[in-house]
């Protein structure tokens, strides 16, 4: 397995950052994306430049297939090593966690007629446009939170109280209930579930969720 010359505290941030997009739920080819461009950045300034230029060539060939970073399979060894981690991680966890009742309370909104998405897309901007789009006649309204609000809450984990936001509206269909109301509608269900909520009940406010972030690694990394 060929390895980059990386310091040990490089290794550390990589291996941390990989730690934290498990748990925010990315994608294998995601982490694997972004962790390769984290060793790129780390590498002398000479190298980035050939590793960049050699890259950006095979991008814009439509014959010549790129050849594989010279670093996949030692990025691969790092994934799988934090995806053990996870592993180990978990056994130490309450039998139900706080996300574990997270979810329980999205089900419930579900069964209701509440659409939910979790992470999101980017931002709230693109997740508010693009919502919209996903509403079927039976939605009364939605519930959701982005990639940002998931990187921030994960961030806070260790803490053992953090803090997710979530954006709620009416859908644009025929929905019966004002964007305030199903605002009320999540607000009673995460406190029916025990969670400490804090929102000032306006339409334009998030409604904000105090937690123990401890979310399971994806099913397909089990």
């Amino acid at each position: 397995m060929q390895m980059p010359n990386l310091t040990e505290l490089q290794i550390k941030e990589i291996k941390q950052s990989i730690h934290n997009m498990l748990r925010e739920q990315k994608s294998y080819g995601v982490i694997s994306s972004i962790t390769t461009e984290s060793i790129i950045d780390y590498m002398p300034k000479p190298v980035v430049q050939v590793q960049r230029s050699w890259r950006d060539f095979f991008k814009k060939s439509t014959r010549t297939p790129a050849p594989p970073f010279p670093y996949e399979e030692y990025v691969d060894h790092l994934i799988e090593t934090e995806i053990s981690a996870c592993k180990e991680e978990e056994q130490s966890w309450p039998a139900v966690t706080d996300c574990d009742r997270l979810k329980g309370v999205f089900t419930n909104l579900i069964e209701n007629n509440i659409l939910v998405k979790e992470n999101f897309l980017c931002c709230g901007s693109c997740a508010s446009s693009a919502i919209r789009d996903l509403f079927e006649e039976s939605h009364v309204g939605g519930v959701f939170y982005h990639e940002q609000d998931t990187e921030f809450v994960q961030q806070e984990a260790d803490s053992g109280n953090s803090p997710l936001y979530l954006s709620f509206g009416k859908s644009r269909k025929k929905s019966p209930y004002s964007d305030k109301e199903i605002g009320e509608k999540v607000v009673k269900s995460l406190t029916d579930a025990g969670f400490k909520v804090e929102w000032d009940g306006s339409d334009r406010t998030r409604i904000l969720v105090w937690l123990d972030w401890k979310r399971r690694l994806k099913d397909k990394y089990l």
